[in-house]
């Protein structure tokens, strides 16, 4: 039953096709240089539908010498090669219905390009059509042979796949038609065989005898598996196949595995409707490639309301869904496969919300003023490492801009406007808003206001009333033009938080009359604000000390020496009492202890015992004479009196003694001894 040898394809679909068997890749270079000379790839309506496939089938598109993986549904285009390997098929369809079955090992180029000869190939495949069944090969002389099958398989499709339940069995119903032109010779018995293998041995193989007629149908319980039929004719004990195998599958639905999140897992998300991560295992075989598949998220374990779901594909292994806010949540996936309906375990989660991340900005200083040298840099601080932040600015024309995400702690702006500005940081970790930075002011100029007094660390200090004194600053052409003002700020922080004093200003000075200030260490700035109320300049901070001068330290005392004992018995002379003159010091005052009598015994060191104040008493010098002191050991110590009359820190106790000399040693009885 063979069809006369054609050396030209024609049918109605318009394509070329090469079927090249493994080793032949000598000949690739001339393949490749060939469909990439004259292909474009991608354009127009695709020419063939990958209608079904088996494993893994490859895809090089025209013009490229790239392959890559290719799923079913997916379109082909001029050009456009599509590769089977070992074990794998692939089922092409185009546009008349006409069908392209490709077994292992395979490789055809689309084209549209009609009555091309075939002279260049080698191997075989399978074109199905409303006109009937052929194969097509190529011998090794270059030579196409076309073969036409009386009997045309219609149902189930070359790599349909059916499934059942698990261990269940598939009701398949199988239809085929005679071809009547033109007319075949008398068939002879006609019976469908389905095996497990292509070869279709004797032993495991189901032979089902067919009614006569052109076309037929029948119905055959099956079990899981792959499964290849044909029609043949069997006359005596004869057997002569009267068309092509074709291959069908009855798989089990098969549901997919959750691995993530399960066991009651805590996730911690930063923001309400952050994005939670799912994962799954599908079966090892491909099975559940063919079904649909689609996550369910519900608030309880019977799912009697779903709260979010979405469709996946089993092989992604993974997939992100937005929206669930916080609290206990219980997922499944659930497949479908035609009819058949399969729901995988169910695994419960909660959603908890995180502790924001901390973000401190750096720099600029908040209401600083930031000279611009080509750039502005700014900086930020963040307690967690690897997350990314989103730095927002408001420039000076009020429009507020968010930079591209970063991971690095700073960047410099450049070719800035001057002016006022405000910014932010924003920190994310794993795509969920973490926490954000308060925002600072601060303006870029190339001349900032300048300060000029109290200057920076200047100390005012007084006695009994604050002197008279005047905060000072560079004028700026803002003020003097564009009817803009100064806003002078004092507080106790250097970042201004609670100022105490907020003066508005059209002139660069301010007499101190005018404030009441708090003593002690005080910070003050200048801003130019314009007649909207926008910071417009700003300029550095200034620290000064205002305060009542503190109490005057000890004075230094000179003499007498430490331990200076004085002798009355030499020359009987004034103890002079002398210290370094302490600034500020309108008068001192002078105590002088007796510590005690000193006791002498020969050989022994003096010691003092009982404590008495001989003298305590004011002068304006820097010394004073003590006259008719007596023997014994004395402690002095001087203060200082300012002119409020506040007495200051107390001298070290200087100590010293008085005595009348060393004791005489005992005579020696020289006489003679007394009878």
């Amino acid at each position: 039953m063979d069809r006369p040898v054609k050396t030209q394809f024609d049918l109605k679909t318009v394509m070329v096709a090469a079927i090249c068997l493994a080793g032949v890749a000598g000949g690739s270079y001339m393949l490749y240089r060939d469909i990439n000379a004259t292909g474009r790839a991608g354009v127009g309506k695709p020419l063939v539908t990958v209608e079904r496939k088996q494993a893994k089938v490859r895809r090089k598109a025209a013009g490229s010498y790239v392959w890559s993986n290719i799923e079913a549904r997916s379109g082909l285009y001029r050009k456009d090669a599509i590769q089977t390997g070992s074990g794998s098929a692939a089922a092409l369809k185009f546009e008349d219905g006409a069908l392209l079955e490709l077994s292992e090992n395979s490789l055809v180029v689309i084209d549209d390009i009609s009555n091309l000869a075939l002279g260049t190939m080698q191997g075989s495949f399978i074109v199905r059509t409303k006109d009937g069944d052929r194969q097509i090969s190529v011998g090794s002389d270059g030579k196409a042979r076309v073969v036409t099958f009386p009997v045309r398989l219609v149902r189930p499709e070359t790599l349909s796949v059916f499934y059942v339940p698990e261990k269940g069995r598939k009701d398949v119903r199988f239809a085929w038609q005679i071809r009547t032109e033109p007319a075949s010779p008398a068939l002879g018995r006609l019976l469908l065989q389905i095996s497990s293998t292509k070869s279709f041995p004797v032993s495991g193989t189901r032979t089902v005898e067919l009614p006569a007629g052109a076309a037929g149908e029948v119905r055959e319980q099956l079990a899981g598996g792959r499964h290849f039929w044909r029609i043949v004719s069997r006359e005596g004990g004869n057997q002569e196949a009267l068309s092509q195998p074709s291959e069908f599958e009855v798989a089990e639905a098969a549901a997919l595995r959750p691995v993530w999140p399960a066991g009651n897992k805590k996730i911690a998300m930063y923001e309400r409707a952050g994005a939670v991560q799912f994962r799954w295992i599908a079966p090892e075989n491909e099975d559940a490639e063919g079904g649909r598949h689609e996550i369910q998220v519900a608030g309880d374990a019977s799912f009697s309301k779903i709260a979010l779901s979405m469709p996946v594909e089993a092989g992604a292994a993974s997939a992100m869904i937005e929206g669930l806010g916080f609290g206990d949540y219980h997922w499944r996936v659930r497949s479908r496969y035609g009819d058949i309906s399969v729901a995988s375990p169910a695994e419960r989660f909660t959603v908890e919300k995180a502790r924001a991340v901390a973000v401190e900005l750096v720099y600029p200083e908040d209401g600083g003023s930031v000279e611009f040298r080509g750039g502005a840099r700014l900086s930020w601080n963040c307690e967690v490492s690897g997350a990314e932040y989103l730095v927002e600015v408001a420039g000076p024309d009020g429009k507020t801009v968010e930079l591209p995400r970063q991971k690095a702690g700073s960047l410099v702006m450049k070719d800035a406007r001057m002016g006022a500005y405000k910014w932010k940081v924003s920190a994310f970790v794993g795509g969920q808003k973490a926490g954000e930075s308060e925002p600072r002011a601060f303006s870029l100029y190339k001349t900032p206001l300048v300060l000029r007094a109290p200057a920076n660390d200047e100390k005012i200090e007084f006695w009994d009333k604050p002197p008279g004194y005047e905060f000072k600053w560079e004028s700026d052409e803002a003020v003097e033009k564009s009817g803009a003002v100064y806003k002078l700020e004092i507080a106790k922080d250097g970042l201004f938080k609670t100022p105490i004093v907020v003066r508005t200003l059209s002139a660069a000075v301010l007499p101190s009359d005018r404030i009441k200030l708090e003593q002690g260490t005080l910070f003050w700035r200048v801003s130019v604000v314009d007649q909207a109320g926008r910071l417009v300049k700003t300029s550095n901070v200034a620290k000064f000390l205002y305060r009542m001068h503190p109490e005057l330290p000890a004075p230094e005392a000179v003499s007498p020496g430490v331990g200076s004992v004085f002798n009355l018995m030499e020359k009987p002379v004034p103890v002079l009492a002398s210290w370094i003159e302490v600034k500020g010091a309108e008068k001192y005052e002078v105590v002088l202890v007796r510590a005690g009598d000193i006791e002498q015994d020969a050989g022994r060191a003096p010691a003092a015992t009982g404590t008495k104040i001989i003298a305590k008493l004011q002068t304006n010098e820097a010394q004073h004479e003590f006259a008719d002191l007596g023997p014994g050991r004395y402690v002095l110590t001087v203060r200082a009196i300012d002119r409020l009359g506040r007495p200051g820190a107390p001298s070290s106790p200087r100590q010293f003694g008085v005595t009348f000399g060393e004791v005489l040693a005992p005579p020696e009885i020289i006489s003679p001894e007394v009878q």
